[in-house]
């Protein structure tokens, strides 16, 4: 596929999954998905996120996302993961972004995302201006949605 084939708004790929280990440092991650306050100073967690990918990219995806989280409930956001293909082709994801709580208890997500491989057939995806956005349940599975900018 040769990137000048895609459109703005076209769908690059949306990821279901979960976060399937999280890393706190000092504050568990249970109390803020729970809705206790924060200290001042912010929170900052790992969160290791798995799942699988639909659109013009199809496989699973695995990585961390990197979180700080302020006490007003903002957090700033960095992914590293890798998208594995059905056909076993590697492409790094990088994104990063922000997040902000809602009255629903729910994380609205908004991402810049790079993708990244030198396989060949994949290699359209290095130059795309790619978008994530997302509504998070932190207690439940995740999607995210990435789409060109």
């Amino acid at each position: 596929m040769a990137s000048e084939s895609i459109a703005m708004g076209d769908l690059v790929y949306e990821a279901d999954g979960r976060f399937t280990d999280v890393v706190d440092y000092g504050v568990a991650y249970e109390d803020w998905v729970s809705g206790k306050p924060l200290p001042a100073a912010g929170q900052r967690f790992d969160l290791t996120w798995e799942g699988t990918v639909t659109g013009l990219l199809e496989g699973t995806l695995r990585g961390v996302e990197y979180s700080c989280a302020r006490a007003d409930g903002r957090a700033a956001v960095h992914f590293h993961g890798c998208l594995t293909t059905k056909d076993g082709a590697r492409i790094s994801v990088l994104a990063t972004g922000t997040s902000i709580d809602d009255e629903q208890g729910l994380t609205r997500l908004f991402q810049h995302i790079e993708l990244h491989t030198n396989f060949e057939a994949y290699q359209w995806v290095n130059h795309l201006p790619v978008r994530g956005e997302a509504t998070l349940d932190p207690s439940a599975v995740g999607k995210i949605r990435a789409t060109v900018a």
